[in-house]
């Protein structure tokens, strides 16, 4: 696992398999990197690592793909998987942060979100109910929550 620090402003952790190691030559071009996009939004107000977001990049013929980093509030981690006609997203968010987590859609129709098992967005709205979550949006690419620290399961389905 490779991972890519850019800061202040954004940090990407970048997993990409069959790289060869120093030394050794290539036998057959790598994989596509896989991106798992989480950005630093700096804060005066809450320095660190308070407010990430998670915005996972489905890519290609890609079907899971996993990354953590260590933060200064602990570890944050993120893992999908997906078939053709659903989404599952896996988070952890250290205590004293917080995150905007983006569940792609993946051009799905009549989408069902679940996190462990609970509706949180059905019907083009979002569901209350589901400790730590606080809000649910969505774009044309994603529905995105509004989460507290924790530990969430995301499962997204649609046809």
């Amino acid at each position: 696992m490779r991972f890519l620090l850019l800061l202040p402003i954004t940090l990407i952790l970048v997993v990409a398999a069959a790289l060869p190691l120093p030394g050794q030559q290539k036998k057959s071009p790598p994989p596509a990197p896989l991106n798992l996009r989480v950005e630093y939004q700096p804060d005066p107000e809450h320095p660190g690592y308070r407010r990430v977001r998670i915005v996972p990049q489905l890519v290609r013929d890609l079907n899971w793909a996993s990354g953590s980093i260590e933060t200064q509030l602990g570890p944050l981690s993120c893992s999908w998987s997906r078939s053709e006609d659903s989404v599952r997203l896996d988070v952890v968010i250290p205590t004293g942060m917080e995150a905007e987590i983006h569940v792609p859609k993946q051009n799905l129709a009549g989408i069902l979100v679940e996190e462990g098992g609970r509706p949180v967005w059905k019907d083009g709205a979002y569901v209350t109910g589901v400790p730590g979550i606080t809000g649910a949006s969505q774009t044309d690419r994603a529905v995105i929550f509004q989460a507290g620290s924790g530990q969430y399961s995301f499962r997204l389905s649609g046809n």
